[in-house]
């Protein structure tokens, strides 16, 4: 299944970044990025911001990625299987060998590929803004680089997928698609702030504020646990006593699965799930016409058994 979804994820590709859609998103991406570092578009907590720490400019980049991409991203990924009717190509490809499923990771991943040029487009600006700001000495290329891996790359996974699979089904491949993924990314954005549950957290918000909050409660006398990403009308307070050191990943993947969770529906989840993928062994032969073949050669049980456990 390799080669048929690269090939189709890279020929989507290169179809893509030659149209204007991507040219003028990415251009605002840069501009999105140019408003992060002079402060226009910025991370603040209590009116005030932290220094222009690695961490801080990274994931406030990161988390204004994650926003911009994902809602206006997704409508510039999604045309790709309309494209293939409109042309016929989709008609080729449905005459072909070619399984569905193959079909669906190649555009996830030709979506996921633009998607990720766009947000690689501001982690390289956030590197020359960190250089350009000029606040903290020493550089940390992880804790710059890192909220863009796992903070905005993750819910652009969801974007792309989304995308995909909207444009397959039947009611969501026209316009009342595009308006469900406003409300739906509507939703996604104030999740965390309505359950307070990290682990509902697609955008990140939840996780960085935990994370921050420590830090701003030593550094802010009356800090008040405010936290917003968004535009500013007024230049910010800056605090030096305001250094943080970014997220630590390890203890978020720790806390991601409570104890409790891990070992009731999670661990059941983990039992279970195996047996869609083993139930299908049984067919396998049947469905690839294998059968006869497998059936005439010598000792086809006693290698059948064990290839199977393996």
């Amino acid at each position: 299944m390799g080669s048929p979804v690269i090939a189709i994820a890279l020929a989507d590709f290169q179809d893509r970044v030659r149209r204007y859609s991507f040219l003028i998103t990415f251009l605002f991406s840069i501009f999105l990025g140019y408003g992060a570092g002079n402060g226009a578009v910025a991370m603040r907590v209590s009116n005030s911001r932290g220094l222009y720490s690695p961490a801080w400019i990274g994931t406030s980049v990161a988390l204004i990625a994650g926003c911009f991409i994902s809602l206006a991203g997704y409508y510039v990924v999604k045309n790709s299987v309309e494209r293939d009717r409109a042309t016929g190509v989709g008609q080729i490809l449905a005459a072909s060998p070619m399984s569905r499923i193959t079909y669906a990771c190649g555009k996830w991943i030709s979506n996921m590929a633009v998607l990720l040029t766009q947000l690689g487009v501001l982690a390289v600006g956030a590197v020359v803004m960190f250089w350009l700001a000029g606040e903290e000495p020493h550089v940390n290329l992880w804790q710059l680089l890192s909220p863009f891996l796992l903070l905005a790359a993750p819910m652009l996974a969801l974007t792309a997928a989304c995308a995909a699979a909207f444009e397959m089904l039947p009611g969501l491949r026209g316009g009342f698609g595009n308006v469900t993924w406003f409300f739906l990314f509507t939703f996604l954005v104030s999740l965390p702030a309505v359950t307070k549950v990290a682990q509902i957290d697609p955008m990140g918000f939840q996780t960085v504020m935990n994370s921050l909050k420590p830090a701003a409660q030593r550094a802010i006398p009356d800090y008040s646990e405010s936290f917003s990403l968004g535009i500013n009308d007024a230049s910010l307070k800056v605090v030096p006593g305001l250094r943080w050191q970014g997220i630590a990943w390890l203890v978020v993947a720790q806390l991601a699965a409570p104890l409790a969770v891990a070992r009731g529906p999670l661990l059941a989840i983990a039992w279970i799930w195996p047996v869609l993928i083993w139930s299908a062994m049984v067919v396998r032969e049947v469905r690839y016409g294998t059968r006869h073949l497998i059936a005439c050669s010598p000792h086809s049980l006693w290698h059948q058994f064990p290839s199977c456990w393996l």
